[in-house]
């Protein structure tokens, strides 16, 4: 049966499987499976090398999954570390956005523009932010069209920024607080965060210390001057309803993840994870 499936050159020898599936007889290699029997995409593996010189061969059909690429963007106080519970299906090849360096005054959208040179754009591609990088995401999303954007923990649009915030930015408090301050791991820095227990603490703490401040410093003053109007049709938008950093007050999501706070895809892993996957698959 075997035989008028597959073809081997060697010296003189032809390849021989027994009832059993092992190849008895040396070769060089195995000619392309012909066409009428095996078309691609199913794929044939795997052989083995046995004790006696012998070669196994192990079949297994798999019908080929194309493959998408995922980029995720991290926020601030956080970075890709608060994405490893997660898992994604199958089919995703997961990469992760690197932050660049801002140019002096540069602008959200146009650092967004520098920021998407990590993407192939000859592939399509998915787009998942958690807060800060959720509005990266928002912004690379009006001029990339990605197949599928998905924020967290962010905000979709200038108008879901609190009242607040827009007001520090107009006095330019937030230039006066010392970058130190806003990097260090205080009970109130953690309430804010909504964080719980002593691992999260602890990712927190030294995710902070490991942030550049003059980057930190600039993305503060991007979200509280954010002018981004125009939401992604594409866009899929979840936020947790014990958020304080940016409370479900302001905010307008497609699914509210009851007593999800801002770090929720790292604390609600297992959720997000499901959710994730049914808007992916």
């Amino acid at each position: 049966m075997f035989d008028s499936c597959f073809a081997a050159i060697s010296r003189k020898n032809k390849l021989v499987i027994n009832e059993r599936g092992w190849l008895i007889q040396p070769f060089l290699f195995l000619e392309a499976l012909p066409v009428p029997y095996f078309v691609t995409p199913i794929k044939c593996c795997i052989l083995e090398l046995s004790a006696v010189n012998s070669i196994h061969l192990s079949l297994s059909l798999k019908t080929h999954i194309p493959e998408m690429n995922a980029y995720l963007l991290s926020g601030l106080g956080a970075d890709k570390r608060i994405f490893t519970k997660l898992t994604f299906p199958q089919k995703y090849v997961i990469h992760h956005l690197e932050w660049i360096t801002p140019l002096h005054n540069e602008e959200l959208t146009a650092y967004s523009k520098r920021l998407s040179a990590q993407i192939d754009q000859g592939q399509p591609f998915v787009l998942i932010g958690v807060s800060f990088g959720g509005m990266i995401a928002v912004e690379i999303s009006n001029f990339l069209k990605p197949v599928r954007t998905i924020i967290l923990s962010s905000a979709s649009g200038a108008g879901q920024i609190p009242w607040y915030y827009k007001i520090c930015g107009l006095l330019n408090l937030h230039q006066v607080v010392p970058t130190r301050l806003l990097k260090a791991p205080t009970s109130l820095l953690f309430w804010f965060f909504g964080i719980k227990g002593k691992e999260q603490r602890d990712l927190l703490t030294q995710i902070l210390k490991e942030t550049d401040e003059r980057f930190l410093k600039w993305a503060i003053s991007k979200i509280i001057t954010w002018k981004q109007k125009l939401i992604p049709k594409n866009l899929y938008h979840i936020h947790g309803t014990a958020d304080r950093i940016l409370p479900m007050t302001f905010i307008k999501p497609d699914l509210q993840i009851p007593d999800g706070g801002h770090l929720m895809v790292y604390d609600q892993y297992e959720l997000i994870t499901k959710i994730l996957r049914d808007e992916l698959d």
